[in-house]
């Protein structure tokens, strides 16, 4: 589901940085996850570089074309 959403702000936040988000507001963290904090309420977020690896899929797939994973087969008959 992709909507329009507005900012009210931006702002570039150094890794420790804490965020205080007042709702109503629908957090989604990652694509997938919602979280949604009800009139009245707060959620309290920080930077952090602990979070879960990320894959380069340019350069695995790179990788792969190089050490001769991906050739091409003729196809079965």
């Amino acid at each position: 589901l992709i909507r329009p959403v507005s900012l009210s702000r931006v702002e570039r936040l150094a890794p420790g940085a804490a965020v205080e988000v007042r709702g109503p507001a629908l957090l989604a963290l990652d694509g997938e996850r919602e979280v949604l904090v009800p009139e009245g309420g707060t959620a309290r977020m920080t930077v952090a570089r602990s979070g879960p690896p990320v894959v380069d899929i340019g350069r695995c797939l790179d990788a792969a074309r190089q050490a001769g994973f991906l050739r091409a087969h003729p196809p079965r008959a």
